[in-house]
């Protein structure tokens, strides 16, 4: 991990205030957050934190100039198993289930995996043959 901090507060400050946030899925387990707000308790603060091989591991840099302040963070958002020294990687059994009035086979995806991946119900998902007895699904 490289991390490098400063910060100068200010015992005064009375407002915290979220003016823009959002998050997007980029790929896989990999998503980009950007932040601004208004933070009188800050006066001044540089932040920069690369880290890998641990939970959220990714990119975080933090910058704020008399109480504007902005964050970027490019991370993953899996969680990292110390004792294989590997991503944990969630994994779901799933009971197909049939429609009772269509006769269709349905695969319920888990909830969890929905967000994990950034799907919702009714999105078109498209299955991909790994040619090594795995699948995938992507979204289309």
């Amino acid at each position: 991990m490289i991390s490098i901090s400063a910060i100068v507060n200010n015992p005064l400050g009375k407002t915290f205030k979220t003016l823009f946030s959002t998050s997007v899925h980029l790929w896989s387990f990999k998503y980009v957050e950007v932040e601004s707000y208004i933070d009188t308790y800050t006066l001044f603060e540089f932040g920069f934190k690369w880290d890998r091989k641990c939970d959220h591991a990714g990119l975080h840099i933090t910058l704020c100039l008399f109480t504007v302040s902005g964050s970027v963070n490019i991370y993953d958002s899996r969680h990292w198993d110390y004792e294989k020294d590997t991503w944990q990687n969630p994994s779901w059994t799933i009971t197909l289930e049939e429609d009772p009035e269509t006769g269709d086979v349905i695969m319920p995806i888990p909830p969890e995996a929905l967000k994990m991946q950034g799907w919702k119900e009714g999105d078109t998902l498209e299955w991909t043959d790994n040619k090594n007895g795995t699948w995938s699904l992507t979204k289309v």
